[in-house]
């Protein structure tokens, strides 16, 4: 191995000192030190690397939001609302600005992600001016024939809160970017390729959202899905290319059956668990309260129903475990923003038992 002023030439000729090929590459402290002066030196650039994600006190707790370089994972059962809390952490950083979002879902069309988002502006503007419109009536609207659309009485329009919900989705239409995924070609490298046109057009920083990661195909399109491998090139893209990753996660049969999900409960197993630097469990609060919270109180145990547990088991930012709950807004497609920390007895072997 030859040296060339402190650093070894095995490096790919990139211009990135740590970027090898099948070769280790070595930095000496000394040219490490050289970089770091030159680069304190430079133009100061926007240094932010922590991007909030609209929820009270999820933020908090997990050191201020979504993190530059690392990856988030959401976890639950099937129809607690994992899609609609990652939609909903997309737009809101689109809608501050501060980052753009790249929505890559293999669940849903785009078409029902925008009807999501329309439904979602209705509600979280809450300026008391218009009711909202339901994530139903959203899809009413967009599916009928231009002549059979739900109008206003007074001007024969399209329905005003349409129009409104509409507008102020567009304050931020290009920040927000929804990517159709398929199992069959979305590879980890078409994934990168996404990324990187996003960051070319893009004035502020990128977080993308992967919904869900066990559908991810690793190298080729025929390749058989690893949800570890995925995991680990996610990690990787997140630090070479310097964003924020937020990956919806499925579950094990034995974690869909329990009321109580833990990390092993990841499909995929642990690597899922060692590679994240945060993970959100959601479950209904219902199946996660002790009897003792509402046996006595029938029309409670209602009202629990309309609650979501996010349990934040693995936190390398803050603490954990930490218990919040946030009430659903299924009806307009999104959470209420603002969240308690859980303060009902839960059922779980180190807490409560029944």
């Amino acid at each position: 191995m030859v040296w060339e002023n402190g650093r070894s030439n095995s490096a790919v000729g990139t211009g990135d000192n740590y970027r090898t090929s099948a070769r280790l590459t070595l930095t000496s402290v000394q040219v490490a030190i050289s970089d770091l002066e030159a680069q304190l030196a430079a133009p100061r650039r926007d240094t932010t690397s922590v991007w909030p994600t609209g929820f009270v006190p999820f933020d908090e707790v997990i050191g201020g939001g979504i993190r530059e370089s690392a990856l988030m994972l959401l976890a639950g059962n099937p129809g607690v609302g994992k899609t609609t809390l990652a939609l909903q952490m997309a737009r809101n950083l689109a809608q501050s600005g501060r980052a753009a979002a790249i929505y890559l879902c293999f669940e849903h069309e785009t078409s029902d992600l925008l009807a999501r988002l329309i439904a979602m502006e209705g509600s979280l503007a809450d300026d008391g001016v218009l009711t909202p419109l339901s994530l139903r009536d959203v899809r009413r609207i967009c599916a009928a024939q231009p002549e059979r659309r739900p109008a206003s009485p007074a001007t024969g329009a399209v329905d005003p809160r349409f129009t409104t919900a509409l507008g102020r989705l567009q304050v931020y239409r290009d920040r927000l970017f929804l990517c159709a995924a398929s199992t069959r070609a979305t590879t980890l490298e078409a994934i990168e390729l996404v990324v990187r046109e996003v960051q070319e057009m893009s004035s502020v920083p990128v977080v993308l959202f992967v919904d869900y990661l066990q559908k991810v195909q690793p190298v080729r399109p025929r390749d058989t899905g690893d949800a570890a491998t995925v995991t680990e090139a996610l990690k990787d893209l997140a630090l070479r290319r310097r964003l924020g990753v937020v990956a919806v996660s499925a579950l094990t049969e034995d974690g869909l059956r329990t009321s109580n999900t833990q990390l092993h409960h990841l499909l995929g197993g642990p690597i899922l668990a060692y590679e994240s630097d945060v993970i959100v469990m959601l479950q209904e609060k219902f199946t996660r309260i002790a009897r003792v919270g509402f046996e006595y109180s029938p029309q409670r145990l209602n009202g629990i129903r309309d609650w979501v547990i996010a349990s934040i088991a693995k936190n390398r930012f803050g603490r954990d475990p930490v218990n919040l709950e946030f009430q659903k807004r299924f009806a307009f497609a999104c959470f209420s923003p603002i969240g308690n920390p859980v303060s009902d007895a839960l059922i779980d072997d180190k807490v409560y038992r029944e």
